[in-house]
This record gives C-alpha cells, structure tokens and sequence, in this order.
C-alpha cells in the first residue's frame, strides 16, 4: 500500500445527542461579504457568536481524501477569526473544560450552518476545522456519505469508539450525536493531519462551569446513634443536567470531581456543625451512617436502564444510587470535612473506601506502608459501623484506583 493511500478502521458503538433552536441576524460588509450573528441558549446562558457568510462553503465533492483536504483549505481561507475569538471567549468566560467546549462549538455549528443552507457533512467539517485551528489534534474516518470526528485525549474513557494513529488514542466525538448507521464496512482513515503535534483533549471534570444555576431544594434525614438528623440542603440542576448524557471516564476521576458551590455550601457547614467536638472515629462514623442512610440504595441499570456512574452532585439529587456513587460523595466529604487520607477499592463488583488515621482501627488494606481502615460507604444501611470489609469481600483481591494525600 502506497504511504498516502487511505487506512482502514472499523466503526464503534454510536449514541445521540439533539440538535438545539436559536436565531441569526445579518449585516453586510463592505466587501460583500456578510457578517451575521447567531444567538441560541447554552444551558441557560444567551450565546451570541459572530460570523461571516463565507464560513460555510458547501461541499459538492465525494468524500475522499483529495476532497476532505481541499476543503479544509477553502475554510482556511474563509473568514473564521471572529467565530474563534467568540468561542474562546466563552470557553474562557463561563469555564468550560474540553467537553463542554465542544459541546458549545457544535451548537453554534449547527445554528450557523443550518442558517446557511447546509447540512450534516459541512458541520461536521466545520466542527473539524474549528477544534484542529484551536489547537487539538484530531482525525477524521469516512465511507460514502458517513464521516466522523475524533480527537486526541489521553483520558481513560468508556462506551465511546476510539482509534489509534501511531501512539495516540482518539476519541469518536461524532458518536454522541448520530444514530449507529450499522455500517458493515470498514472507514477509511484521512491521512490529512491539519495538527500533527495537536494538544489533547480532556473530558475529565475537574471544575464546574460557571453557568447559570437551576436551584433544587431537598430535604436530607439519616439517623445516627439514636439521633435523626435532618438537613434541608440545595442542588444544582444545571450539574445534573450537564451529566446527563457526559461520556463515562475512568471510574476514579468521578471522585475527583468536587462539589458545586451551592451543593457545598449548604451541606457541608451543616454536617461541620454535626461534626464539631467529635473524635476522627465518630466523625467517620457520622459520614459513613450519611452517605448509608439518606439515599435508597438500587443500582444503576435498575433505576436508569443502563450503566450510569455519578458525581457527588447527582448523588443528592437522585433518590437512588449504588456503591460507586456513594463512595464518590463520601469521599468529597472527608476530603473537606475531616482532611484524612484516603484510597478507593476497586473489587470486581463493589467500590468502597479505606482511611487512614490512628484513631481508626479493625479491618484495614495496606497502601505505601500505611493502614487504610475500611469505611464502606454503602452499607449496611441505618449503620455507623467503620472497620469491617463489606459482607462477602473479606478475601476478595482488589486494586487501589484512587488515593488522596
């Protein structure tokens, strides 16, 4: 096979995400050409995105290699400063990581293109375009009238298709839109790489966006020692809803993900209250009978129909969540109220927590020449019991996928 002649790669799994509604207006340049602003809503937030008119160029060529490429170059020559200046604007302004970002290039593709008469090859070229002239590196497969974008990440992703080039890994960002068109051949890959040395891409959470907060009250009860408490607390909607169709990333980083600030700052001056004068053992105690207690336990594919981890945020607003989720809120817990290290446990089919301090003691696993006391934060449930390995794990092998200080 010659050095330029197109590689082959084969389809993954295909999810979708729905299109959105906005508005544009139009002024015309002195040059003929017209700038227009596109206006749509981005969770809540009024976007406004300026543009011109030779931006979007319709695509009449067969998808190929020689066409693909020859069409990167027509938008190279466009007028697209000003749409990457807004973009960025906003990635910036609202704190948007990788994922949102993208999220935000495609809603504004799709009002600008559609406004122009195009259709679903040019936004995706145009997504392309976009995310390679911002700096990623990405990659395109297609077949016929099928094209698909990917980007390098180094993150640990699941139920999402990826490919290799050389040592990279990208990811298939087209899959969280299109249906799976059961294409029973394989894609050719574009050898045209317009960031060769492109920087990667993140899904990982590590911050929340600074978007406009949709405020749900809820009232939490647990007992502890004979006592109920009860604590009326607040949830970011706009959190959950941001998680709803995220792709899944690597089990441990949804610990890492902290709490909003609304969810944090009226739970946790409560359970401080709570916690105050108490020794690390009781204050251990208290968390693990919270995170037990408040919440009814079901897992996952009963209450969603399908694998669905969460971050702490969401742990407070469902009613429902197993082992991997509490264990997520848990862990935001001691981290901020009690400062102790910590590891998570992976087995086969639980997640829990171990911590390290003199003042706990029982079952314990090793880590770096230290106890980490088990401290599951599922069950059983109406319990303060710390120190003792879930039922049916006390010999069960497993790896340490997290650790905290």
């Amino acid at each position: 096979m010659k050095s330029n002649s197109p590689r082959c790669i084969l389809l993954g799994l295909l999810i979708t995400l729905p299109f959105w509604m906005g508005h544009t207006s139009t002024e015309r340049s002195s040059f003929g050409k017209e700038n227009r602003v596109t206006q749509f809503s981005f969770y809540n937030t009024s976007i406004q995105l300026r543009y011109s008119s030779d931006l979007v160029q319709a695509y009449h060529a067969q998808l190929s290699e020689k066409g693909i490429s020859s069409y990167y170059r027509l938008l190279k020559l466009s007028t697209h400063e000003s749409l990457m200046a807004d973009l960025q604007y906003y990635k910036n302004h609202l704190g948007l990581n990788d994922w949102l970002f993208y999220k935000l290039i495609y809603q504004g593709v799709d009002h600008i293109v559609s406004t122009e008469g195009g259709g679903e090859i040019e936004k995706e070229l145009l997504c392309w375009f976009l995310l390679s002239e911002l700096g990623y590196d990405t990659r395109l497969t297609y077949l016929k009238n099928y094209i698909f974008l990917y980007v390098f990440s180094m993150d640990t992703l699941f139920e999402i298709p990826l490919i290799k080039d050389g040592k990279r890994t990208f990811a298939n960002l087209t899959s969280f839109r299109k249906g799976n068109p059961s294409l029973q051949q394989e894609l050719f890959l574009l050898q045209f790489r317009p960031q060769i040395e492109g920087k990667a891409f993140s899904f990982y959470l590590q911050r929340h966006p600074d978007l406009p907060a949709k405020i749900i009250h809820k009232q939490i009860a647990f007992p502890y020692k004979g006592q109920e408490y009860r604590f009326p607390i607040q949830v970011n909607q706009t959190i959950v809803e941001i998680m709803e169709d995220y792709p899944y990333f690597s089990e441990s980083q949804y610990l890492k993900v902290p709490l909003s600030n609304i969810s944090f700052n009226t739970l946790m001056p409560q359970l401080s209250k709570v916690l105050e004068g108490k020794s690390r053992s009781d204050a251990v105690q208290l968390l693990a009978a919270f995170t037990r207690s408040s919440f009814q336990y079901k897992e996952d594919k009963s209450f969603f129909g399908k694998s669905k981890p969460m971050i702490a945020d969401e742990v407070l607003y469902y009613p429902y969540s197993d082992c991997e989720d509490r264990s997520a809120l848990f862990y935001q817990l001691v981290k901020n109220l009690l400062d102790l290290p910590m590891v998570a446990i992976a087995y086969e089919d639980h997640l829990t927590i171990g911590i390290h301090s003199n003042e706990l003691n029982g079952d314990a696993v090793w880590f770096k020449g230290k106890p980490y006391y088990i401290c599951d934060p599922t069950g059983p449930a109406n319990s303060d019991i710390i120190g003792k390995f879930p039922l049916g794990y006390e010999n069960k092998s497993f790896d340490i996928i997290g650790y905290y200080k």
